[in-house]
């Protein structure tokens, strides 16, 4: 794979890795003929995601990345896949150590990367500077001087074009000792390397301005550091020991009670040899307009304690696009349509888990001898890397029962009802 994609060795991980998941869909004779990860998940495999390793490929990079005028995808090359999600692994030719995760990708099989190139080029440097003779670099002659600059002015373009081979220092080295050496008429040799990397900058001036650019704040760090209260409880024994703690353990009996009667788990013996998931308790106080408080409290999973393959497998969910609500409130607008809003209340914990998956019982609801039993998840809660997929899952079926249907133009969720209007 190394060979034919034209990737240097240094990917020679990113090669198994690709090897091992394309070995995983692939049919075998010791399954006569079936592929492994059907048998193992039981459903049909798609392959449509599959492309050709080391091809080129094409990102998009988002509006919030980019100035008016600049471009609108960056060119990387595809590298393996991701195993925790539909996501492709890709590296950028200046920056091979960095490994960028991305969905939205065009890309151009026909055309492979051409790292090897840029190593090869640079090897004929070395070896065409080694075969300098000595007695040039210790004594030039003005004969030869105009040779010797000509050869060393061909050595350093290669130079520019590669900057992450390791031989380039070693190649530096040898021609910068070159240019320190004196010539017959007094002169430095430095006058074939006068342009260096920094002085475009001083003839022409910088790009843009240069002063000190202040980093724009994300409005999702804002937006959620607003969202905190350092007044609620952090835990469950921060809650017990407030004065409003009588209020708190009314909360706390409602939200568990509510699990309790939708069946979200069942008390079973703890299983050897099963990770068994953590759990938490949310605390946010609420405030109204007119002055009144809500004690909210949500019963969460710790998702940073799930393993994959064994916890958890498909964890992505698609969301709205801004572009088609805009889309669907033109139509609504030029079509005289009615636009009913529906707010499901707690949807995730309407999600059917497929998965078996172990939870510890929440703190200060422990069941009273039962204590070394955890709680076996028949539905998804809130903190599942899971619980999104297993709501769209639901509610994808039952759009369908009412012959809705998903458009497959674009990745959004706009639904059509194909009864009466037609589109």
């Amino acid at each position: 794979m190394l060979c034919d994609s034209g990737l240097d060795k240094r990917f020679w991980a990113e090669a198994y890795n690709t090897a091992i998941y394309l070995k995983k869909v692939s049919p075998t004779a010791a399954l006569e003929g079936k592929v492994p990860e059907e048998v193992w998940s039981g459903e049909r495999v798609d392959l449509s995601h599959l492309r050709v390793f080391g091809c080129r490929a094409q990102v998009h990079v988002d509006k919030e990345l980019r100035r008016k005028l600049d471009k609108k995808s960056e060119s990387y090359i595809f590298v393996g896949y991701d195993v925790d999600s539909k996501v492709y692994r890709l590296v950028k030719d200046d920056n091979p150590r960095r490994i960028v995760r991305a969905r939205n990708v065009e890309f151009l099989e026909n055309e492979m990367s051409v790292m090897n190139v840029a190593v090869q080029n640079v090897c004929d440097v070395s070896e065409a500077a080694q075969s300098v003779p000595e007695s040039i670099l210790i004594n030039p002659s003005v004969g030869m001087q105009s040779n010797v600059n000509a050869d060393v002015a061909d050595v350093r373009p290669h130079i520019a074009q590669s900057p992450e081979i390791s031989t380039d220092e070693e190649l530096s080295s040898s021609v910068n000792a070159g240019n320190d050496v004196p010539n017959s008429s007094g002169d430095s040799w430095s006058d074939t390397s006068s342009l260096s990397d920094e002085q475009p900058n001083e003839l022409f001036g910088n790009r843009y301005p240069v002063r000190d650019r202040r980093p724009n704040l994300d409005e999702r760090y804002v937006y959620n550091f607003m969202a905190v209260n350092p007044s609620d409880p952090s835990d469950f024994k921060a809650a017990c020991s407030r004065t409003d703690k009588k209020l708190w353990r009314r909360a706390m009996e409602e939200e568990i009670e509510a699990l309790e009667s939708n069946k979200t788990w069942v008390l079973v013996d703890r299983p050897q040899n099963q990770n068994i998931v953590k759990s938490k308790l949310i605390f946010k106080l609420k405030r109204g307009i007119d002055g009144s408080c809500c004690y909210k409290v949500r019963l969460v999973a710790k998702g940073f304690t799930q393993r994959p393959g064994q916890d958890y497998d498909q964890t992505f969910a698609p969301v709205i696009n801004l572009a088609s609500l805009r889309l669907l409130f033109s139509l609504a607008a030029q079509f005289d349509w009615e636009i009913h809003h529906v707010d499901i209340t707690t949807a995730l914990l309407n999600g059917e888990l497929k998965e078996v998956v172990y939870m510890e019982q929440p703190e200060g609801f422990v069941s009273r001898g039962s204590e070394h039993k955890v709680c076996k998840l028949a539905r998804a809660i809130y903190g599942l890397k899971q619980a999104a997929k297993c709501w769209n899952d639901k509610i994808h079926v039952f759009l369908e029962s009412l012959f809705f249907l998903i458009t497959l133009r674009i990745h959004v969720c706009t639904l059509s009802n194909v009864m009466e209007s037609g589109l």
